[in-house]
């Protein structure tokens, strides 16, 4: 059903919030639709009269209870919905902040179904949530020493994979495991997926993502769609062992954490 922001005359103006406490970042599951049952950090459309800070500090303790000090802009997402008519359904200009917590505990609300303080290492890092993880170093320096790269676990992120994508060209177009995906983001690596799930939800693109994983019947059909020439997921995931079986795929790397396999038609364009 259409709400008085579809089909908008001008872009809706929003704000959203990573909100750290000690060594978390709190995410909620959006109770509504269009993004009902998904997980995106919280926050909403700017009211007029406002400043942006003021409509950050009432859209979280609205939709959560909590009170929060917003820090600093992170970043901005735009978000453009088109029907099947190529008509603009929804449009909204998303300002991503860095935010910490004051006091409170996060309750449900109209909006939101439910919320989850994740620590930074479980958490996808969006254009936020890599301000967040600023924050966190910035005010935890003695626990926290040298680059930050250095204190992502090399067993629940492709570190090693990742160098050699990287080392050996091989990042054009990467069928990547979404929870990889925030990871890719923060070594400049292009994703297929990550964590902005609403607007992949919106694109069709995540659906597409789960054949390709799950290996379902359109999977050989996605795979010439897309022309993926790089795969990145963890051993024994469905998809790793459907590309290993295909003649035009092989692995080039693969560790405890981490798959990469190529497809030939990548060969003679990479490095090394």
């Amino acid at each position: 059903m259409a709400d008085d922001r579809s089909y908008p005359a001008r872009p809706y103006l929003a704000v959203s919030a990573a909100i750290v406490r000690d060594d978390r970042v709190l995410v909620v599951r959006r109770a509504r639709h269009p993004a009902r049952g998904v997980f995106t950090l919280p926050g909403g459309v700017v009211e007029a009269g406002e400043t942006l800070k003021q409509a950050v500090v009432r859209e979280v303790k609205e939709e959560t209870g909590l009170a929060v000090e917003p820090i600093g802009l992170a970043g901005h997402r735009e978000v453009v919905v088109r029907d099947a008519e190529g008509r603009v359904e929804r449009h909204f200009v998303i300002l991503a902040f860095a935010a910490r917590w004051v006091a409170g505990e996060p309750q449900p609300s109209e909006e939101v179904a439910e919320a989850r303080w994740l620590r930074l290492a479980e958490s996808v890092l969006t254009a936020a949530g890599v301000a967040a993880s600023a924050l966190f170093c910035a005010e935890h320096g003695h626990q926290v020493r040298g680059p930050v790269d250095q204190h992502f676990s090399t067993s629940a992120y492709p570190v090693a994979a990742v160098d050699y994508l990287i080392q050996h060209g091989r990042t054009r177009r990467l069928l990547n495991a979404y929870d990889w995906g925030g990871y890719l983001i923060y070594r400049g690596i292009p994703t297929f997926v990550d964590g902005r799930t609403d607007v992949f939800l919106a694109s069709g693109v995540f659906d597409d993502y789960l054949a390709l994983q799950n290996v379902w019947w359109q999977c050989p059909e996605l795979l010439d769609k897309y022309r993926f020439e790089t795969a990145l997921f963890p051993p024994g995931d469905s998809i790793v062992t459907y590309l290993e079986s295909q003649p035009d795929w092989r692995i080039a790397y693969q560790d405890g954490t981490a798959v990469v396999l190529v497809h030939q038609s990548s060969t003679s364009s990479a490095k090394g």
